[in-house]
C-alpha cells in the first residue's frame, strides 16, 4: 500500500509538471503577456539587449585571452544549433528585446553563420531593431561581409589590437600574414556600409566667402 501511495505521488508530480510546462509554453506563445513583467528587474531596469555566444572556438590565441594550446571545449552536442538559436532569439524579441549581438569565441568560425544571421534578420519585422556581431575579422572576407549584410546584419565590431603585423603575430600567436585580412575586413565592412547608406545633405552650411 505504501509503495502504491509513493507511485501515485510521483504520477501526480509528473502530471503537475507537465501541466506547468504546458502553461508556460502557452504564456510564451501568447501575444497578450506583459513584456515589462519579464524584462524589468527588481531595480526597475528594462532589459532590451541580448548577447548570444555562438561558439567557444576561436581562430586566434591572444596571449591575454587564451593559452597557446587552447582550452577544453564543450562537446558540439552541448551547443545550440542554428534552429535553437533562432528559436531562443525569437522568444526574447517577443519579450521586448530590440537589440541582439552575436559573439563567441569567434562567431565567424561557425559554418552556418550566414544562416543564423538570416534567421535572426527575419525578426526585424517582429520588433528587432539592431542585429550586430563582434569578430576578430580574420575570416570576414569581402564576400562574407556582403553575404552577412544581405542576410540582415546591420552592425559589426572588428577587434584589432595593433596596426603592426609583427606585434599582431606576437599578441595573437598567429602568422603576421593574417594581419592584412583584418584590415581588408574593416575596409569591406566600411565600403558595404557607405554603399548601402544614402548620402545626407549637411545639417548646416558654411556662410559664403566674403
Amino acid at each position: 500500500a505504501q509503495l502504491r501511495c509513493l507511485s501515485c505521488q510521483r504520477q501526480r508530480r509528473q502530471i503537475h509538471q507537465q501541466r506547468r510546462h504546458s502553461q508556460q509554453q502557452q504564456e510564451i506563445n501568447s501575444a497578450e503577456f506583459s513584456k515589462d513583467a519579464y524584462l524589468t528587474d527588481s531595480f526597475a531596469r528594462v532589459h532590451n539587449y541580448l548577447r548570444i555566444s555562438l561558439t567557444e572556438r576561436c581562430n586566434l590565441r591572444c596571449e591575454y585571452c587564451m593559452p597557446v594550446e587552447g582550452v577544453p571545449l564543450s562537446p558540439d552536442g552541448n551547443l545550440m544549433t542554428a534552429e535553437e538559436t533562432m528559436r531562443l532569439a525569437s522568444l526574447f524579441v517577443r519579450l521586448g528585446v530590440t537589440k541582439i549581438r552575436l559573439t563567441g569565441g569567434e562567431p565567424t568560425v561557425r559554418r552556418d553563420i550566414v544562416q543564423i544571421v538570416e534567421g535572426l534578420g527575419n525578426l526585424q519585422k517582429h520588433g528587432l531593431q539592431s542585429l550586430a556581431m563582434t569578430t576578430n575579422g580574420v575570416k570576414l572576407t569581402p564576400r562574407k561581409v556582403a553575404q552577412l549584410a544581405d542576410a540582415g546584419l546591420q552592425r559589426v565590431n572588428i577587434s584589432l589590437d595593433t596596426l603592426d603585423a609583427n606585434k599582431f603575430e606576437k599578441l595573437a600567436r598567429r602568422p603576421a600574414e593574417w594581419h592584412p585580412r583584418v584590415g581588408d575586413a574593416i575596409h569591406a565592412a566600411y565600403d558595404n556600409t557607405t554603399a548601402s547608406t544614402p548620402a545626407r545633405a549637411p545639417a548646416t552650411q558654411a556662410p559664403p566667402p566674403a
